[in-house]
């Protein structure tokens, strides 16, 4: 039998495969013949699917496989295939709506557990009747539903399996290409089997979302999250026990998997799926040194409001970990919504106040602890944006969240997260309650499929303006950096704002025609600054710009509507700053960037490091405000300081002010930009386009001459443009060039 791990991705991604390994290692403990499968789709390309379909079928074919085991399967194809090729397909996800048109699919309850597998293979190698054994129903084609199990269901403690001695299979068989889009390999991960189920446990029956609709029924995930099939289950053994098992299987893997010339472990990380495994963090950490373990990283799960409940326990886990080499990263937290109004539909039992503060104490964690607590290693965030019920308002609330709060860091791709429906859980029969769910298949680029979850019900939007706005959005992300997604989504929304009536019938919304149209002029545009590079081209560019420059200070003496700087890596400890000071200087080239580095304290040692370190090119990106005193240019100049780019949106100060939303600084700004000539050092003006200076670009080159400006470069922001003007914008961006031509100064655009 092949026991497939599927992933819907090239590269990384957080599904593990101990479990299966585990299984494996069990199956051939009893004589059973077992392969674990690991098959990468590149995702996009139904036709590099196919033929890494035809692979996986061949291979079966060639080791006379006859049971699949196969948990997230979204690929029908696939699974129709298996079928043909006369194996009997087990699927772990009870749930996953397999449609009326496939063939039957077994289904054995067994995520993290074995029994119930071990008992169909008995059961079949004896001819017995499968529907007798507890936990396992029959999918019936022809009414898509499961045949009855005459059995009552005999639930398997994940207790239980933790005191079970560990063993697992180590080798794989793997179908396409595991590296990630750059080209570099994964990490080595592994997943610790663990507690099981989710501790949080509001009824979702109580929530005011759910009234009228019945939850009763034991098959819904009612308690904790409704849309999550865990709540109200956890089941753990004793900090001391748990501690133990992870032990046991932390030293197993390292023991087992190969080792680097240097002769250690090549395994890197650990995903703990406890729920709540903060609480014992410290102890998980303190018993890893005390065992002489190897060093790894700590992937764990954590809750908004648990993150605030366990700070102390996150503050002796980074004290734990000190320079051990040992760290840890909450690699999934689970935000879901920045708009309360889904908060509470989701019966997350958090308010949007709370993930501030939870992100607040987070950022100074790994501000004291970079080291140890590295927060941002992932990001990867479970966020769910779009579901049938979303209103723009709250793609507007979310959006505006992010940008306070800097999400864009801790949630990639947080603007193509779609809500799965799957009928154990309550939010599902509140779809169906509320008429939005659909009789067809999802589409294969969203949802589950491009996720890599199992197949799952489709759905509409209640308010058909939405549907309109994540296709558009969909469209158009594809084509913009990642880290301005966010932003794209605010113009998306501003757009069917302005152009799609409230309330209207769906036969008035834009075609597909249409918005193809928009996503036409939006790609012109863009080709202004972005030709079409080779992703490994485009991988390589980011990387030299990402080594040269230090990303330091917290703080903004503005506050402007155009800004996208996250907290990545605010460095404002000296010595973390010093450090990345040092790597940078490596590359012949400092930038100093953030939200402003010129209130960086110690700005000037880090400077004169910058000049000792070997750098030859030494320069910051600024507001300028903070350098409008005389002398403060002179100051950095005699540190070894080389160049300045200096930010502005409008010619007018007060058109600044508006920009900046603080009064005076568009005079301070051109008071710094003054001090610069006086000191001739050479600077560029570093332009942002907003929507209200689009008329005075072509001013833009003049006036920059005038005040000294060596170059320009001129910066469009996803979040300011206007989709249904870009024609305006285009113009306006092409007579600036030819401005900048005539009045003799280099003009470089940038943008989204």
């Amino acid at each position: 039998m092949a026991i497939a791990v599927l992933h819907a991705q090239q590269g990384a991604d957080f599904f593990g495969d101990t479990a299966e390994a585990r299984t494996v290692a069990a199956l051939r403990s009893l004589g059973i013949g077992a392969d674990l499968l690991h098959v990468h789709y590149p995702r996009g390309d139904a036709a590099a699917a196919t033929a890494l379909n035809d692979q996986v079928l061949q291979w079966c074919g060639e080791h006379a496989v006859n049971v699949v085991v196969a948990g997230q399967l979204w690929d029908e194809d696939l699974l129709a295939r298996w079928h043909a090729a006369g194996c009997l397909v087990v699927g772990t996800d009870a749930y996953g709506q397999w449609r009326q048109h496939c063939p039957a699919v077994l289904i054995a309850h067994f995520p993290q557990h074995r029994a119930p597998l071990l008992q169909v293979l008995t059961a079949l190698r004896h001819g017995d009747s499968l529907l007798q054994l507890p936990n396992v129903a029959v999918a019936d084609a022809a009414t898509s539903g499961y045949t009855a199990s005459t059995a009552e269901p005999q639930p398997y403690a994940s207790t239980d399996e933790l005191r079970l001695p560990f063993a697992a299979a180590t080798d794989a068989v793997v179908f396409g290409d595991p590296r990630n889009q750059d080209g570099s390999l994964p990490a080595v991960r592994k997943t610790l089997d663990t507690n099981s189920g989710c501790p949080f446990a509001d009824d979702a029956a109580a929530n005011e979302h759910y009234a009228g609709i019945e939850l009763g029924d034991r098959q819904i995930a009612h308690k904790g999250c409704a849309f999550c099939f865990m709540g109200g289950d956890y089941r753990a053994l004793p900090v001391a026990q748990t501690v133990a098992a992870h032990l046991a299987q932390i030293s197993f893997w390292q023991a087992q998997l190969p080792c680097d010339a240097a002769g250690r472990s090549v395994l890197q990380e650990l995903v703990v799926r406890d729920q709540a495994a903060l609480r014992y963090l410290p102890e998980l950490i303190e018993a890893g040194k005390s065992a002489g373990l190897q060093a790894v990283g700590l992937l764990v799960p954590g809750r908004g409001d648990s993150i605030l409940r366990y700070g102390s326990q996150l503050r002796q886990a980074a004290q734990a970990c000190g320079d051990s080499g040992w760290w840890f990263t909450i690699h999934l937290i689970g935000f879901e919504s920045f708009s309360q109004p889904q908060l509470d539909l989701y019966n997350k039992g958090v308010t949007v106040g709370e993930y501030a503060e939870a992100l607040r104490q987070m950022r100074a964690l790994h501000r004291e602890f970079p080291q140890a607590f590295r927060l941002y290693a992932y990001g990867a965030s479970s966020f769910i944006l779009f579901n049938p019920w979303t209103t723009l308002a709250d793609l507007e609330a979310t959006a505006q969240f992010c940008d306070d709060n800097a999400v864009g860091d801790l949630a990639h791709g947080l603007t193509l997260s779609r809500l799965r429906l799957y009928p154990n859980l309550p939010v599902y029969w509140k779809a169906k309650h509320d008429g939005l769910l659909v009789d067809e298949p999802p589409a294969a680029d969203r949802g589950a499929a491009f996720a890599g979850y199992a197949a799952e019900a489709t759905w509409r939007y209640r308010d058909p303006r939405l549907q309109v706005v994540e296709t558009l959005h969909r469209l158009l992300v594809e084509h913009v950096p990642p880290n301005e997604g966010v932003g794209l989504l605010r113009t998306v929304v501003r757009w069917a704002r302005a152009v799609l009536p409230e309330g209207g019938e769906v036969a008035d919304l834009p075609t597909a025609l249409q918005l193809q149209t928009i996503v036409q002029q939006f790609r012109q545009l863009r080709q202004l600054w972005q030709r079409d590079q080779p992703a490994d081209l485009q991988f390589a560019a980011r990387r030299v710009n990402q080594q040269r420059t230090v990303i330091a200070g917290r703080t903004c003496n503005n506050r402007c509507r155009t800004c996208t700087a996250g907290h990545a890596q605010f460095l404002d400890r000296h010595d973390s700053v010093r450090a990345a000071v040092q790597t940078a200087a490596a590359t012949g080239q400092v930038v100093f960037a953030g939200r402003e580095p010129t209130l960086l304290p110690h700005l000037l040692a880090h400077v004169r490091l910058a000049a000792k370190a070997g750098a030859t090119r030494i320069e910051a990106l600024t507001n300028g405000r903070a350098l409008s005193t005389p002398g403060a240019v002179e100051h950095l100049q005699r540190a070894g300081l080389t160049g300045l780019a200096v930010k502005r949106h409008r010619l007018h100060d007060g058109d600044e002010d508006e920009i900046t939303r603080s009064p005076g600084s568009g005079i301070q700004n051109r008071k710094a930009i003054a001090q610069l000539r006086v000191a001739a050092l050479h600077w560029t003006l570093h332009w942002l386009v907003v929507a209200e200076g689009v008329a005075e670009l072509p001013d833009v080159p003049a006036w920059a001459k005038a005040h000294g400006a060596r170059t320009l470069v001129v910066q469009v922001l996803a979040g300011e443009m206007e989709l249904a003007n870009l024609f305006s914008w285009r113009a306006g961006l092409e007579q600036l060039v030819a401005a900048a031509e005539r009045v003799g100064l280099p003009v470089q655009l940038q943008g989204a």
